[in-house]
């Protein structure tokens, strides 16, 4: 195997890794934020529904866009065994727990807690702000880009006019 596919193996493994935590469900929620936007820009023009319908097709592909840019956020501080490890968390149900948000059990509780005292765990407390504030910035880059995108594709369409 080459580097080249090493590196590519690695970084899809992020990206699987961010959408077990629910970065694939947070991206589809601002690439839907997008839209209104999008209709007070054209409000007094006559846009069929299906206009909308259709720019709203390629969500998928956006979604995997984003999370490829925000995958570099964890490239910076995790090698491939710390990102296999982030998995191996979140695939569980603390680690669903932990990246939801959601009430704990005092086993998942205890969990966590022998989960943070790993190597990987103590990693990612001491750059989780950094990796968050990382993602944040990509999430905010890409949706304007998504934005952008958008509002070219109904310029060209004859939505200005």
């Amino acid at each position: 195997m080459s580097i080249g596919a090493q590196v590519d193996d690695f970084h899809q493994e992020i990206m699987d890794m961010m959408t077990i935590k629910g970065d694939a469900i947070s991206g589809s929620v601002a690439f839907y934020d997008v839209f209104p936007k999008l209709k007070r820009n054209f409000k007094s023009k006559a846009i069929a529904p299906e206009v909308w319908q259709q720019m709203k097709g390629d969500e998928k592909q956006q979604v995997n866009l984003y999370l490829d840019q925000a995958a570099y956020a964890y490239r910076e501080y995790f090698d491939q065994a710390g990102i296999q490890k982030l998995t191996e968390f979140y695939l569980s149900e603390t680690g669903q727990a932990y990246a939801f948000g959601e009430q704990m059990t005092s086993d998942q509780k205890s969990n966590l807690t022998k989960f943070l005292a790993t190597e990987t765990g103590q990693n990612w407390m001491s750059h989780k702000t950094e990796i968050e504030e990382n993602i944040a910035e990509a999430r905010k880059d890409w949706t304007a880009q998504v934005f952008k995108d958008k509002m070219k594709m109904l310029i060209k369409q004859g939505h200005l006019n």
